[in-house]
């Protein structure tokens, strides 16, 4: 395949990260639906509930700092293979843990895993948008959200016929399925550093890059309460059966990034980020 045909816009191009991205998402989705199984079978209160989800969150963090250092040397294909095998591989064995020291353990190593494919596929994202010239972003983030929103669907109606570790089990199989049927065209996506002199690019951040991390901390911290904790009053409050509305945050994020995707010209981003910032931290 030449290098022109491979950035031509197009399904060729545009599914190998598409496919990541979903998978990401319903990983996701479906680790919320075993929230509230794990506080039952381990009968957590709030409180220690609480510190096992700050792990994941932990873990994110911690891993997503380090994943630009690791991208530049084995390139973001490699890093979202890696680090979307051992995500996956870590779902099924959350509701196997006797205990909160070690849910707390695959908790953190679960989001570090999800940290680190979450930075490659959106740092090979915007390289395709480079080398491409279409705003895919959006319709990147609306399959991660459509992901969300089956994984979550289809786990909870999976929970009426069988437990949560066989859920997660085959819920964990049909994923790496598609997972693997997604690899086969992702391109390398090396970085080449551009630190002067022979020098390795420095860590410290850029001011800019400061605001924006400050903007999507603000955005995402309403969006994990509402993941973690939505799950646990659903499930308490209104039982098993109604616990599905937990995929219309999904649902309604998939809808907007699916319009935004073919609506908004590359030279109106900065706008539209900022209005919908004011937006999340309005009350």
């Amino acid at each position: 395949m030449s290098e022109t045909s491979l950035y031509r816009p197009g399904w060729r191009v545009w599914h190998p990260t598409a496919s990541s991205f979903y998978v990401n998402g319903a990983l996701y989705g479906v680790w919320a639906t075993q929230i509230p199984l794990a506080k039952e079978r381990l009968g957590l209160d709030p409180i220690v509930l609480s510190m096992v989800l700050l792990m994941l969150g932990a873990g994110a963090v911690l891993a997503m700092a380090g994943s630009g250092w690791i991208i530049q040397r084995i390139g973001t294909a490699a890093l979202i293979r890696l680090s979307g095998v051992i995500f996956a591989a870590l779902l099924p064995s959350i509701p196997l843990m006797p205990d909160v020291w070690l849910l707390s353990a695959v908790v953190f190593l679960f989001g570090a895993s999800g940290g680190c494919m979450d930075v490659a596929m959106n740092a090979d994202a915007a390289r395709i948008e480079k080398q491409v010239g279409r705003p895919y972003m959006s319709s990147f983030h609306g399959m991660w959200s459509l992901g969300g929103l089956t994984g979550a669907g289809i786990a909870t109606l999976m929970l009426r016929w069988t437990d949560g570790a066989f859920q997660a089990l085959i819920m964990t199989l049909g994923l790496i399925a598609i997972f693997a049927w997604g690899q086969r065209g992702l391109a390398p996506g090396k970085v080449v550093a551009t630190g002067g002199g022979g020098k390795s690019p420095s860590l410290r951040p850029a001011f800019l890059a400061v605001v924006v991390g400050l903007m999507a901390a603000l955005a995402f911290s309403g969006e994990g309460v509402v993941l973690d904790w939505a799950a646990v009053f659903l499930r308490e409050q209104l039982g098993r059966a109604r616990s599905l509305p937990i995929s219309a945050m999904p649902s309604s994020q998939g809808r907007w990034r699916a319009c935004a995707s073919w609506e908004i010209p590359f030279d109106a981003m900065s706008t539209v980020s900022i209005w919908s910032e004011a937006a999340v931290c309005s009350p």
